[in-house]
């Protein structure tokens, strides 16, 4: 979070229309405001590229490759984790937000001005994965294409690489957009998009570690291994019946 005592100054870049020189410093309500809009929106953008990416390069493919109740449970589970991200990530984005406006408070006092900026609300995003597409049967019949289930197991890094990147592209957009703040707004933006990268963590856990249930390898490895006895087994009871 930005704290108000440690803003070194706040650069005005116009006033009434006019571009100032560099060493103008003082208080823009109207910047302040226009930043509280960007720290809602880039919420809103991380939300959207999380789920996005979630649900078509995982969710969407694994659906093509897999009919089964097992993976009908797991992607529920899924679903269900990456939801509860969705508080973190608010709390997040709105505790910069408020330190911004801990700042503007700190500088409409000593600039004696009486206008105030407008504080966006960041919103609760939406962090809702459909899963609706992974269905436990395909014309009847359950089953998992093995090859092409693992392949998309496979993707699972560089998934996770692609979400990392374009979070590297939101931090430096509102790095640039809060730069007239000053002293603390780097490291108060590198310190958010750190907290949102754990956050990511944890759904990319679920995906690819068994410390809390199979992970999405691990349960493809085991459902083909299942169909495969299940297969022996019924080769065992023709052989077994005398037919």
């Amino acid at each position: 979070m930005i704290k108000a005592d440690k803003i070194a100054r706040l650069f005005v870049k116009n006033i009434g229309g006019k571009k100032m020189s560099t060493d103008f410093t003082g208080y823009n309500y109207d910047q302040i405001t226009q930043l509280s809009t960007k720290v809602a929106s880039t919420s809103t953008q991380v939300a959207e590229l999380i789920v996005s990416k979630l649900q078509g390069d995982i969710v969407a493919e694994i659906a093509k490759q897999w009919y089964a109740q097992e993976a009908v449970s797991f992607f529920q589970r899924f679903a269900e984790e990456v939801l509860k991200t969705a508080p973190h990530i608010q709390e997040i984005f709105e505790a910069y937000n408020k330190g911004i406006f801990e700042a503007s408070e700190f500088w409409k006092g000593r600039t004696d001005t009486q206008a105030s900026a407008v504080k966006s609300t960041v919103e609760l995003p939406n962090m809702r994965v459909d899963v609706s597409a992974v269905e436990p049967l395909i014309n009847g019949n359950a089953g998992i294409f093995e090859a092409g289930a693992e392949a998309v197991a496979n993707k699972i890094p560089g998934v996770r690489a692609d979400i990392s990147n374009q979070l590297k592209v939101y931090a430096g957009s509102l790095e640039a957009a809060s730069s007239f703040l000053g002293q603390g707004q780097a490291g108060a933006v590198e310190e958010l998009f750190v907290r949102i990268q754990e956050e990511v963590a944890k759904i990319f856990r679920f995906l690819e570690e068994d410390a809390n249930g199979p992970s999405l390898m691990s349960i493809i490895k085991q459902t083909v291994k299942d169909y495969q006895a299940a297969g022996q087994d019924v080769t065992k009871a023709f052989n077994s019946s005398g037919v």
